[in-house]
């Protein structure tokens, strides 16, 4: 008989069962290969939202104890040897994952343990996408999933909004040896930010690594700063702004600017009068201010005196 079979109690407005399928729960007892039950990673991405949820119930609790810390167990998941019962949880087997919070313990969220029910657990481990800065944190069930209220389910529901890209792993869990806990209706509900690709720059158009993401399944976009393709054949790294390719990382163009003439003031190679804050240069040819017309009248001003300069310069050197 199963002791927690919910799935059958839920039923539409026919009367049908929602999950007509639905018959299996997990147990757990906490040694053995039953301390770890489902588990599950995600890619996850700033703005994501995951949702949890897991019905359950619990026997009396066993005195008995672990003879190994849950912490250890899982660093030996880590190295493949609990692969099987942690499933997707040993995604992260021979990575750089820094696992050192696990040896001071997951941080309980949502009240404390209480002392006559099994640890059981929902665990959230989230790192970033170097598995590097893991945090973990592990919601204990509660005194309504006693076997002996027949009726009465335990609930925990938990929500994650995720900060920075990286990888979430959530999974069930008992380290109260001898005591019998039973785990249904595990639901994750992974909610993505609609954004699938986020890129910052620097002014002169050099990106900031630190700041960019893009969900692994998408396409990529190549047309970034200003909108323009990034050519990346033999590494070079260029934007293909039509009259000349430009080079963000030392924000130059790599040709002569084919309306030097129109600019005596600056080298012919400068991007946006180096000034990429208030001026765009949409082609490789013309400048624009875009704050106003004051300050495109002193970049015309400008060009006026040393449009003069240079030619007394000329008509000097040239008598």
């Amino acid at each position: 008989m199963l002791l927690l079979d919910h799935t059958k109690h839920l039923s539409n407005a026919n009367g049908e069962s929602i999950y007509p399928n639905a018959d299996m729960v997990s147990y757990l007892n906490g040694a053995g290969d039953r301390i770890f039950g489902p588990a599950k990673s995600l890619q996850v991405m700033p703005g994501d939202e995951i949702d949890l949820s897991v019905f359950f119930k619990y026997k009396e609790l066993s005195s008995g104890t672990n003879t190994k810390t849950i912490a250890s167990l899982l660093l030996s998941a880590y190295n493949g040897s609990f692969a099987t019962q942690l499933g997707e949880l040993a995604l992260a087997s021979g990575s750089n994952l820094d696992v050192s919070f696990l040896e001071s313990g997951m941080e309980v969220i949502d009240g404390e343990n209480e002392t006559s029910v099994p640890d059981a657990y929902l665990n959230i481990i989230i790192v970033d996408e170097n598995f590097g800065n893991a945090v973990g944190y592990k919601k204990p069930i509660g005194l309504d999933g006693k076997v002996a209220d027949m009726g009465l389910y335990g609930l925990l529901k938990h929500n994650i909004s995720i900060a920075q890209q990286g990888y979430v792993y959530v999974y069930l869990s008992n380290e109260s040896p001898g005591s019998e806990v039973y785990f249904d209706d595990f639901l994750i509900a992974h909610k993505p930010n609609p954004i699938i690709q986020k890129d910052d720059y620097y002014p002169f158009g050099m990106s900031i690594a630190g700041l960019n993401f893009g969900r692994e399944y998408a396409l990529e976009n190549k047309f970034l700063y200003n909108g323009k393709e990034l050519q990346t054949d033999l590494d070079l790294d260029w934007y293909d702004y039509g009259a000349r390719m430009y080079d963000a990382e030392i924000g130059r163009w790599n040709v002569v600017d084919p309306l030097a003439e129109e600019y005596y003031a600056w080298t012919p190679y400068h991007y946006a009068m180096n000034d990429p804050i208030n001026a765009i240069d949409p082609n490789g040819k013309e400048v624009y201010y875009l704050n106003g017309e004051d300050a495109e009248k002193v970049a015309q001003d400008l060009n006026a005196i040393f449009r003069m300069i240079y030619k007394l310069d000329y008509d000097l050197f040239s008598t």
